[in-house]
């Protein structure tokens, strides 16, 4: 993180908008593959959207292409993500991001559980453009990190953890070091008592709670998320994640910036502010 010497930034007057998972819009993007949306244009989100996908036993999201970067991360069940004929199967906490223009799929790889991924998109608005192009996916290597120049792979095995706090683990995913453009993630792991120092983002900022309860407090307002519900904290709002319970808890972060930008505040920024018109 980086120090702030002022509080000079940009005014925003957006609020931070909070998503709960049972309760977000729902698109059904073809029989039996399901988006909830997380943070995006609907809630005010600037250059970033986020979502859940979940794909029934196996079913696939037909090959698709967009206009910005997309990244996914799995949640739950074996899921495959094919980018042309190059197949890669995501563990827990894996992701992949694949640029702009280049055609992927996303594959349920059981036949009777349910899968579930994270997705990110470098825009506040999704598109797609259906791809008819003929591939035979091949299996890669458990150990694969892509392609260069186009999906880059990152597993959360061979992730670096690092204490952002104490008590703190977070683990970069996606960014412009990794060969991400657009927007860049990653996950946070919290024991019990652990807690972000206040700060703000130099852009929008959605947060889904993945494992345990956080609290999100922002500029004094506090906010319980659990069970994928998502924090989207816009631009310059201070803010932090503290785990109040007994156990852990587990976030994924995504930004709307190339590298994560953390800039520490004074506690007080993060008690209820009063901001001049």
């Amino acid at each position: 993180m980086r120090m702030s010497p002022s509080a000079t930034w940009p005014a925003d007057h957006r609020g931070e908008a909070i998503e709960r998972s049972e309760a977000a819009r729902l698109t059904v993007l073809v029989p039996g593959v399901e988006l909830r949306s997380m943070a995006g244009a609907h809630n005010g989100a600037r250059g970033l959207f986020t979502g859940l996908l979940r794909l029934a036993p196996g079913v696939s999201y037909p090959y698709y292409a967009r206009s910005f970067t997309e990244a996914l991360i799995a949640l739950e069940g074996e899921a495959g993500v094919d980018v042309e004929d190059r197949r890669y199967r995501l563990g827990p906490l894996d992701a992949i991001a694949v640029p702009a223009q280049h055609p992927r799929r996303v594959v349920n790889l059981s036949p009777n559980q349910p899968a579930v991924l994270h997705m990110a998109l470098a825009s506040a608005t999704p598109d797609q453009t259906w791809i008819n192009g003929r591939f035979t996916p091949a299996e890669q290597p458990a150990g694969a990190t892509g392609r260069a120049g186009a999906e880059q792979v990152r597993r959360r095995a061979a992730a670096h953890p690092f204490e952002l706090a104490p008590r703190a683990l977070f683990q970069d995913l996606y960014n412009a070091e990794l060969g991400t453009r657009g927007i860049c993630g990653g996950s946070g792991f919290f024991e019990p008592g652990a807690r972000l120092p206040c700060h703000r983002h130099e852009f929008d900022e959605s947060i889904t709670i993945v494992q345990g309860t956080a609290t999100c407090v922002v500029e004094g307002r506090r906010h319980e998320l659990s069970d994928c519900a998502t924090a989207l904290v816009p631009q310059g709002r201070c803010h932090y994640f503290i785990n109040l319970t007994l156990e852990p808890m587990a976030m994924i972060w995504v930004y709307a910036g190339d590298m994560p930008d953390r800039i520490i505040m004074d506690e007080s920024y993060c008690r209820e502010l009063v901001r001049s018109p």
